[in-house]
């Protein structure tokens, strides 16, 4: 087998489009790759991040019918950053609805942090058509897991003062009796405009300064922030809508005893400095699914765009696609 190459190109879409899945909910699908490849459909994180075309790096787009779409209220879906209904319930049958429009009958269904929990949710329910799973920066959707970053005690900065930013926004008295996911919660859905771009300026700030394997990889992502923080006013609404109502303590347990996910290849890629969603899911994980193969970036944090994290998720996108040739 010859070297897998440490990325692919990077390509405008072959096809977009607005997706109407109800509920005045109109989702960004954008198409790349080869039209009649094998397709994976790969989701991100957030909630409320948006898609990264550079997601593309992942697969060969000779083989792969690559999808790529904005989850409810992100990016270029439309509302924006609307949370009403907007569930993991509704992301899970929307995933299940683009399969249907590119009438897909099997894919590869990959993601990454949040992303991987709804790969894992959308497997979970509908086991029948994901032909294998690729998870990046496991997250288990808990409760704990939230306010991992979001809340104070939880993730160790590499520099306080990005913390501690987010953090002061909220007077001593309101964050003692509310937390910090409450009180941002709150000014993101009553806030003045300029009170919610100042919000999500610090909370995003504070999330990318801890993303990366080393603090100076984040900088020229914490001056664009800064720039324009109105494109992160989803995710930290969204996100924070989440932590309150969507993500349940229970999820852990779930994700590790599903009879579903037994039945379905999984590999598993995971930077050993990963400060936003610990390594340990990653183990916890792997040790609950004997069919799944655990890979470590031991120089690599959160980050999906960090260099061993891409070469070794493309390593296991291509050996998907020997396995998927070899099917033929």
């Amino acid at each position: 087998m010859a070297q897998a190459p440490t990325e692919f190109l990077v390509q405008e879409p072959f096809q977009t489009r607005m997706l109407d899945v109800g509920d005045g909910h109109s989702l960004y699908v954008a198409e790349f790759g080869n039209p009649n490849g094998f397709p994976v459909i790969y989701l991100h994180g957030g909630p409320g991040g948006g898609h990264n075309p550079a997601w593309q790096k992942y697969f060969d787009p000779e083989f792969y019918h690559i999808i790529l779409f904005d989850q409810r209220g992100c990016g270029k879906s439309l509302p924006f950053a609307e949370i009403n209904h907007n569930t993991a319930k509704h992301l899970i049958d929307d995933v299940e609805k683009i399969r249907k429009e590119l009438h897909i009958e099997k894919w590869v269904v990959g993601g990454g942090s949040w992303g991987s929990a709804l790969a894992m949710m959308y497997a979970d329910q509908y086991p029948q058509y994901v032909q294998h799973i690729i998870l990046r920066g496991v997250f288990f959707a808990t409760k704990k897991g939230g306010a991992h970053i979001a809340e104070e005690n939880g993730a160790v900065p590499y520099d306080a003062k990005y913390f501690e930013q987010y953090r002061d926004l909220i007077p001593p008295d309101v964050r003692a009796r509310d937390g910090l996911i409450k009180s941002y919660d709150r000014i993101m859905k009553e806030g003045s405009s300029d009170e919610q771009l100042e919000a999500a300026k610090r909370f995003m700030i504070w999330d990318v300064s801890i993303a990366f394997s080393k603090i100076e990889s984040a900088l020229s992502s914490i001056d664009a922030i800064a720039a324009n923080p109105r494109n992160e006013i989803p995710i930290t609404r969204i996100y924070m809508h989440y932590c309150l109502h969507e993500f349940d303590d229970d999820n852990r347990q779930k994700f590790l005893t599903s009879p579903a996910l037994k039945t379905i290849p999984m590999d598993i890629v995971h930077g050993r400095h990963d400060r936003i969603c610990p390594v340990q899911n990653a183990m916890d994980l792997h040790q609950a699914y004997p069919n799944s193969v655990l890979h470590i970036c031991e120089d690599a944090g959160h980050n999906g765009m960090e260099g061993s994290i891409v070469s070794e998720t493309v390593k296991v996108s291509e050996k998907i696609k020997m396995r998927l040739q070899a099917l033929e």
